[in-house]
């Protein structure tokens, strides 16, 4: 499954919350969340749970390129209670090029038998224009 251009927990300006529990959850196998090009990306913010929750044995997941926890222009906070939560056994799964900011928890969880799944590149803890840390 592909899931790219959506706003998901966010009104169409993607400036106001309207929120999900849960803004994304990948159950299955190689699907991508986002992508490398900007037109891909998800705006995944103001959900009063996980932005995107990776959960069971599923492997070879891609989340690229997405703005989770943000204003759609990656400068405000929209949190989610965590960025990305991977649980009970994802493994070979890849968080890549996100920018996550204003979780209330976590940006990013890995725990409980999630192994092998990289996490890698953009900004983590701060907004996509900045190095000041805006927090997780």
């Amino acid at each position: 499954m592909l899931i790219e251009g959506n706003y998901v927990g966010t009104e169409l300006s993607g400036t106001q919350t309207i929120g999900n529990g849960n803004g994304v959850e990948i159950h299955g196998n190689f699907n991508t969340v986002g992508g490398a090009v900007k037109r891909a990306s998800n705006l995944i913010s103001g959900n009063s749970s996980v932005g995107v929750l990776l959960t069971g044995n599923t492997t070879g997941n891609l989340i690229q390129g997405n703005f989770i926890g943000t204003d759609s222009t990656g400068t405000k906070p929209l949190g989610n209670l965590d960025g990305v939560f991977v649980v009970s056994g994802p493994s070979n799964n890849t968080i890549e090029e996100n920018v996550i900011a204003a979780s209330a928890n976590n940006g990013i969880s890995l725990f409980l038998g999630a192994t092998a799944n990289p996490v890698q590149g953009k900004k983590i803890g701060t907004y996509i224009t900045e190095s000041v840390g805006r927090g997780n």
